[in-house]
C-alpha cells in the first residue's frame, strides 16, 4: 500500500538518554508523480 508522506522519511534513534533523528528524501507523493507523467506524455505504472 502506498501512502503519501510528503517526500520525506523520518527516522528516530534512541541511545541511552540521547535521541537522534535523520530526515531523508523519499519517493514523491502520488499527485506529483501523476502530474509529472502527464506533463512528459508517459504513462504511470499501475500496480494491481
Amino acid at each position: 500500500e502506498y501512502i503519501d508522506h510528503g517526500s520525506f522519511i523520518y527516522k528516530f534513534y534512541v541511545l541511552g538518554d540521547a535521541i537522534f533523528h535523520a530526515v531523508r528524501k523519499s519517493t514523491p507523493n502520488a499527485s506529483v508523480l501523476s502530474q509529472s507523467s502527464a506533463n512528459s506524455g508517459s504513462r504511470a505504472i499501475v500496480f494491481d
